[in-house]
C-alpha cells in the first residue's frame, strides 16, 4: 500500500494502515497477509536467530528529512522531541535545496571519516558500522533501526566539526605526553560546544592549558555560573581553575576532561 501524503511505502506483504498523520503513533496498524505459514504451534513462541526490522520506501532521502527537522527546530517552525515524527507529511512538503545540500555535505563528510578510520585499522563501533551502512546505502530505503541515527545525524555532523575547528585553532598536542598530577590549571578559551545526549544536554567550554594541552569544562544549563562563563569567552579572559582531570579522547585527539571544578582567578 502506497500513502502517497507521506511517501512511504511497505511491502513484502505488509499492510500499513495509518489513521494519523505520524506512522509511528499508537494508533498505527501493521496487519500481514495470512498465508498459512504459521500456526498456533508457533505463533507465541520467540525466535533469538533472527531479529525483524521493517524497510520504509521513501520517495525522499531520509538523510534530508533529518535535515529539514533539524531546521524547523531551530527557526521554532515546529517542537518536536524525537525521531517518530520524521515521516510526517510536512517534512516531506518542506524540502528545500539547502536541506538536499546540507544532507550531501554529512553524508559525504561522514564518508570520508570512515574510510579514514578503517585505512588507519581502527575498529568502527556499533554505532559507526551502522553509520556506515546508512551513508553508504540508498537513503530512500531504511530499516526502522536506523532512524534514530539519522534523526541525530545532523547535530553530530555540528558536534564533529565544530571539534575539528576547535583543535585545528587551538594548536595543541595530538597526544597528552604526561597527565598532570596537579588539579590547578591556567586555561585559555578556544570555544565552545553543546551537547546532547538521551540523558541530558552540557555546554562544552574547551581551552588551551598552559603547556599546550587541549581541556574541556562541561557545565549544565541549570549551573548558575553559566552566564559567567559565556561572557569569559567572549571577553578571551584566561582563568585558573581548580579541579580533577581525566585523559580522554575523541578519536586520536586527547584531551582533559576537567571534573568538581572551581573557579579561582580570571584575567585578562
Amino acid at each position: 500500500m502506497n500513502s502517497q501524503g507521506m511517501g512511504l511505502s511497505i511491502s513484502n506483504g505488509i499492510t500499513l494502515s495509518s489513521p494519523s498523520t505520524n506512522p509511528f503513533n499508537s494508533g498505527m496498524i501493521f496487519s500481514s497477509l495470512n498465508s498459512g505459514l504459521f500456526t498456533s504451534t508457533y505463533s507465541n513462541q520467540s525466535n533469538e536467530n533472527y531479529k525483524k526490522y521493517e524497510i520504509y520506501d521513501l520517495n525522499e532521502d531520509l538523510l534530508v528529512l533529518s535535515c529539514v527537522a533539524k531546521r524547523l527546530r531551530e527557526t521554532k517552525q515546529i517542537y518536536a522531541p524525537n525521531d517518530n515524527y520524521l515521516l510526517d507529511p510536512m517534512f516531506f512538503r518542506e524540502v528545500s535545496t539547502e536541506d538536499r545540500n546540507k544532507a550531501e555535505i554529512i553524508r559525504d563528510y561522514y564518508s570520508k571519516k570512515i574510510m579514514m578510520l578503517k585505512l588507519k585499522g581502527t575498529k568502527l563501533t556499533h554505532f559507526r558500522e551502522d553509520l556506515n551502512k546508512f551513508i553508504h546505502g540508498d537513503g530512500t530505503k531504511v530499516t526502522e533501526d536506523l532512524f534514530q541515527l539519522v534523526y541525530r545525524l545532523p547535530e553530530f555532523y555540528e558536534y564533529d566539526t565544530g571539534f575539528e575547528d576547535i583543535y585545528r585553532n587551538s594548536e595543541c598536542e595530538l597526544k597528552i605526553k604526561t597527565p598532570p598530577t596537579i588539579e590547578s590549571f591556567i586555561l585559555k578559551p578556544i570555544g565552545k560546544l553543546n551537547k546532547k545526549t538521551k540523558a541530558n544536554k552540557t555546554t562544552e567550554y574547551w581551552f588551551k592549558t598552559d603547556y599546550n594541552a587541549l581541556a574541556m569544562v562541561a557545565v549544565y544549563p541549570k549551573n548558575e555560573l553559566l552566564s559567567i562563563w559565556d561572557r569569559l569567552f567572549e571577553t578571551k579572559s584566561t582563568m585558573k581553575i581548580k579541579g580533577k582531570s581525566f585523559v580522554k579522547h575523541i578519536d586520536e585527539n586527547e584531551y582533559l576532561s576537567i571534573k568538581k571544578w572551581e573557579l579561582t582567578e580570571i584575567w585578562q
